[in-house]
């Protein structure tokens, strides 16, 4: 299972948005499941941010979507100055940001 969210930021938050999200990198590859996080600024546009996680089960990738760590990669994804392009993969296909808006109130309802 794959999660990839494309984001721009405008220049006035782009330090606050990288704070917030190498944040989450250590915490969630520790949790069990988490094969790999990564943060990726684009060499050309360095406001332009790719995040991505790889996990080794679509329970433990939603588990993770419900933790306090993932609410950063929610107010990182709020900053951004254009909609964030959001892929969840697995063997079913792609889904975006509505899924990762259901798997989150799942817990907050």
């Amino acid at each position: 299972m794959t999660c990839s969210i494309d984001m721009h930021f405008p220049r006035a938050d782009l330090d606050e948005a990288m704070r917030l999200l190498h944040s989450v990198v250590g915490v969630t590859e520790a949790r069990q499941g988490c094969r790999a996080c990564t943060v990726i600024q684009d060499a050309v546009d360095d406001s332009r941010v790719l995040y991505s996680e790889v996990w080794d089960s679509r329970n433990r990738f939603h588990e993770h979507v419900r933790t306090d760590e993932f609410r950063r990669v929610l107010l990182a994804m709020d900053m951004c100055c254009e909609q964030p392009q959001v892929f969840v993969e697995n063997l079913a296909g792609r889904r975006g940001l509505a899924h990762l808006r259901t798997l989150r109130g799942a817990r907050e309802t």
